[in-house]
């Protein structure tokens, strides 16, 4: 095949410009398949040698060889036609067919990658940071043929490669997320947490809870702590006028009805039932209070046995008194006009100063 001579064009090395330069010499070297190039390198470029254009010399363009694993020894414009001694011209081929390379590493049809791991080797594993196919395997053998496909490195590439300057390099497994993650943040590949577990800010980056939360919740269903870092619904109670409570195992809550007995404090008003009272007199009579919601009252002492509870009039408690009828002294209180003595003998009953019945003791 002819050799095309691009003595006009000078390749500038930076990154940024290979891939158009590689484009602009594709149009230039279409329908030849291969291209002189002066070898700079410090080591023969083996025939079947993928290379990159290092920039020119002013007449030819020169080439290193390519390695995946950086923009700068990337992308590859082809592969070495022959032979290619340090600071010589040789030439590269872009398209066609390439006899005389061992395949035997390979199978049939493959697809060969520039390899990351060292330069100017070819690999059937695609790398993750520029996966770029350069060939297709046409014959497996020690004097097999290649089938020229370079493609451009920004043609098919992995979305977590170092083809992207803003991510770190990962690969895709069911599951995962890509998140904006460190202080350089870049976009980052977040493995799928176990079942449960969900996305929650700590307040710089997003990794998966240390706490698990149920699947589904029915309606009604109290949410709370089963054991540490485990979230459980509690389901709605069935029964009417349940409340939450602690009564639990391990005092976790339950659905249960108010204990009176250690479920409640503080003093129930009259208005709401109560006495308003916390304690009353042992055996004592209970009146209500001075009020409609005042609180309840006791009255005075327990009486004498046989004494009634007998009014004292509006706004005042009733008191213990001698029954009405029953059996008493002549001068006692019983009798509202007397002055209550005991009988003596020869005494006489008067009207005093009071004017009340006294006894008059002779």
């Amino acid at each position: 095949m002819a050799n095309v001579q691009l003595a006009t064009i000078v390749l500038p090395p930076q990154a940024e410009d290979i891939d158009t330069n590689f484009k602009t010499l594709k149009l230039a070297i279409e329908g030849s398949g291969d291209l002189t190039v002066r070898n700079v390198d410090t080591t023969l470029l083996a025939k079947g040698t993928p290379v990159y254009l290092a920039g020119g010399d002013g007449v030819y363009p020169v080439v290193l060889r390519a390695k995946a694993d950086a923009a700068a020894t990337m992308p590859a414009i082809g592969l070495a036609a022959e032979n290619i001694a340090p600071d010589s011209l040789g030439p590269i081929r872009t398209n066609g067919t390439l006899t005389g390379i061992d395949t035997t590493a390979w199978t049939s049809g493959a697809d060969l990658y520039v390899s990351a791991a060292t330069a100017g080797v070819l690999t059937s594993t695609a790398p993750s940071t520029f996966p770029q196919i350069v060939a297709n395997v046409l014959l497996v053998g020690e004097q097999g043929q290649l089938t020229l496909n370079v493609q451009s490195s920004g043609e098919t590439h992995t979305l977590l490669s170092a083809v992207h300057t803003d991510t770190t390099v990962g690969t895709v497994a069911r599951g995962d997320l890509i998140i904006g993650q460190g202080a350089s943040a870049t976009w980052t590949r977040l493995a799928l947490g176990t079942a449960g577990k969900v996305p929650r800010s700590d307040g710089t980056d997003l990794p998966y809870s240390t706490f698990t939360i149920p699947d589904t919740f029915t309606l009604g269903d109290v949410i709370y702590a089963s054991a540490a870092n485990v979230l459980t619904a509690l389901a709605t109670s069935a029964s009417a006028t349940r409340y939450l409570s602690n009564t639990g195992v391990s005092n976790i809550p339950a659905w249960a009805q108010v204990n009176l007995t250690n479920g409640v404090t503080g003093t129930l008003p009259v208005g709401n039932g109560g006495t308003n009272n916390t304690t009353f007199t042992a055996y004592a009579v209970l009146c209500a209070g001075t009020t409609g919601t005042g609180a309840f009252q006791n009255v005075s002492g327990l009486g004498t046995s046989g004494y009634v509870l007998t009014s004292n009039g509006v706004s005042t408690l009733p008191t213990w008194q001698a029954a009405p009828g029953a059996a008493h002294a002549l001068l006692s209180a019983t009798h509202s006009d007397t002055t209550a003595q005991a009988v003596s003998r020869g005494s006489l009953i008067y009207g005093d100063l009071t004017p009340t019945w006294n006894e008059l003791v002779v």
